[in-house]
């Protein structure tokens, strides 16, 4: 059941009376609490009980009592398992901004932006399973501890097999990320930056242990970036970008990270660590003859990694330049994605290995699966050298096996849809691949077009069951087309009865088809898309041959006879057709 709330009240109410499959839809807007929100209603093994933004909105949930004010009566507690909360703004608790507590194991915390509480941003609170995914943790800050206590992102205690991905910790109080206590979690994707600016505050990127022999560690860090975390206020920490935290005798995994200029880049000691093919520039490392260590740039001759650039609001922010001595320099290691052989630190030169997850994509009707949301295997490109894309490229499926590019759904409406996958083939002739979702197989074909920059569309139906499954495309002996974006809509939304179609030749214009798109096969700019205009010529071309020419018989030789293109003489009532070079008389209107 999906109820949509506008209102704090609303948002409560609706939260206390859901269960497992529900669904509470939060509209945009200022959401104000006074104090603490308890949420004591969860779901199940099978059906989360998801709270969660609308589609395109950002709800604020504001407490009253603001960072200056700590009191435990604020933030938001989750109490009970299988709960997913997405999407919202929260700021201005007293306490923590959100947290897993009691009994809030398998609890998803993903989409969020947490800012200006007065002691932890986002926290899980010794709960297994726990999963905080594309959030943001900022400016946290306890002055009555001066920053002691205010981490951006915390999971700890007795806390096992958590999963921290895509986020980001910076200009918190005390650390940016805080594992103390906790075993056996991944961090992957992260970043964090210019964290410990309290007087007391450790100033941490990453606190990877607990210093309490038996208790901690264990943990699978890679693909991560920490930089300008530098306090060091006698605090016994060294304000470090990953830091072991004198985890004794529970290894720590660390792979493909990048620290820049920090206190000390890496500090890692006591037992056998494992630190493979990690970038280290400006900071320094301290690094025990425990520890495993392969591949990483100090233990090369080149100390240069030559980055594109140090600027944090440039593109090419800590990637490697093409004359980069760590290209190529890696060793293998247990994580996906990466070149062979890998390069250097957390991006890898050609862009092929993800700088984050791929987001959820919520399916409650209609939905766009664009190509920078979906996860991609190492030989699945996103690209941007030809023209007509929408969004921020295109996949290109670089091996005719095992290329694959998947989207991550979570769907609240489930039942047949139609879908409409957008895509360029400029090769000698048609390719197919597969498309799966969940353990069904479709083959599909994507035809010939009149090159890399000519757009068409595959469309047909298939039917998408609920909760949280994947869409994935994966070539099977073949290369594929480019693949730009597939639209998902429920059949019978625009009339159709589900079954394949061809969809036009140029992918955005033409009658509609069965299983055509949410827009009768026009095409929508996206926010920030480049080469903006290229869809909307589309549409006029379309229009042309959707819409009838009206005007006067001795007018007709002024339009362009376009193919499809009908046209009707006001004056006479002849009708016409285009076939491309002129116009042939369909018949007469009585």
């Amino acid at each position: 059941m999906v109820t949509t709330v506008s209102t704090a009240d609303e948002l409560r109410d609706a939260v206390a009376d859901g269960g497992p499959g529900s669904v509470i839809v939060a509209r945009g807007g200022t959401y104000e609490m006074s104090g603490r929100w308890n949420i004591n209603t969860g779901g199940d093994e099978t059906d989360q009980l998801v709270i969660r933004a609308a589609n395109g909105e950002r709800p604020h949930i504001q407490f009253a009592a603001g960072q200056d004010n700590p009191t435990n009566d604020s933030g938001i507690k989750v109490n009970v398992p299988y709960v997913t909360v997405r999407g919202f703004e929260i700021s201005d608790s007293g306490f923590k901004g959100i947290f897993a507590g009691s009994d809030g194991h398998d609890v998803v915390f993903e989409d969020l932006d947490v800012h200006h509480c007065n002691v932890w941003g986002i926290m899980n609170n010794g709960n297994d399973d726990v999963v905080f995914r594309n959030c943001d943790s900022h400016d946290n800050f306890d002055p009555q501890n001066n920053g002691q206590n205010s981490d951006g992102i915390n999971m700890t205690g007795p806390a096992n097999n958590g999963l921290i991905e895509g986020c980001r910790a910076w200009n918190n109080g005390d650390d940016g990320y805080d594992l103390w206590v906790s075993e056996n979690h991944t961090v992957r994707y992260c970043w964090a930056w210019n964290n410990g600016f309290g007087g007391t505050g450790n100033g941490n990127g990453f606190k990877l242990g607990s210093s309490r022999t038996g208790a901690g560690g264990g943990h699978l860090v890679h693909n991560c970036v920490s930089y300008g975390n530098q306090v060091d206020n006698d605090s016994n920490s060294p304000g470090s970008g990953f830091w072991w935290n004198g985890e004794d005798d529970n290894p720590i995994e660390v792979y493909n990270c990048t620290a820049w200029d920090n206190g000390i880049d890496f500090a890692f000691d006591d037992t056998d660590h494992t630190l493979k093919n990690n970038v280290s520039y400006g900071g320094g490392v301290d690094i025990g003859g425990e520890v495993v260590e392969d591949a990483n740039s100090w233990n090369l001759s080149a100390s240069d990694p030559g980055f594109r650039s140090l600027d944090p609001d440039a593109d090419g922010f800590l990637r490697l330049s093409e004359a980069s001595p760590y290209r190529g320099a890696g060793v293998a290691v247990p994580i996906e994605g990466l070149n062979d052989p890998p390069d250097l630190g957390a991006f890898q030169y050609d862009g092929t290995l993800r700088a984050e997850p791929a987001p959820t994509v919520t399916v409650d009707g209609e939905a766009r699966l664009a190509a920078s949301d979906a996860e991609r295997t190492a030989d699945a490109v996103l690209q941007t050298g030809n023209d007509g894309y929408n969004g921020s490229g295109y996949i290109n499926f670089t091996s005719d096996a095992g290329s694959v590019a998947r989207w991550s759904l979570d769907v609240t409406a489930p039942g047949e849809y139609n879908y409409r996958i957008r895509y360029a083939n400029g090769g000698a002739g048609g390719r197919t691949a597969a498309m799966r979702l969940s353990g069904a197989e479709t083959a599909i074909t994507f035809p010939q077009t009149d090159g890399w920059a000519d757009w068409s569309a595959v469309t047909g139906a298939v039917e998408v069951p609920s909760g949280a499954t994947e869409l994935a495309i994966e070539t099977t002996g073949e290369d594929a087309g480019n693949v730009d974006q597939i639209l998902l809509q429920p059949t019978g939304d625009d009339g159709t009865d589900g079954s394949t179609g061809g969809g036009s030749a140029d992918g955005s214009g033409g009658t509609p088809s069965s299983g055509d798109t949410p827009y009768h096969g026009y095409s929508v700019p996206e926010e920030g898309q480049r080469d903006w205009h290229v869809p909307l010529n589309e549409n006029f071309a379309a229009i042309d041959r959707d819409i009838p020419v009206v005007d006067t018989e001795s007018a007709k030789d002024q339009y362009d006879p376009s193919p499809q293109t009908v046209y009707i003489a006001v004056d006479t009532g002849t009708i016409y057709v285009g076939d491309g070079s002129e116009w042939s008389q369909l018949g007469v209107l009585n």
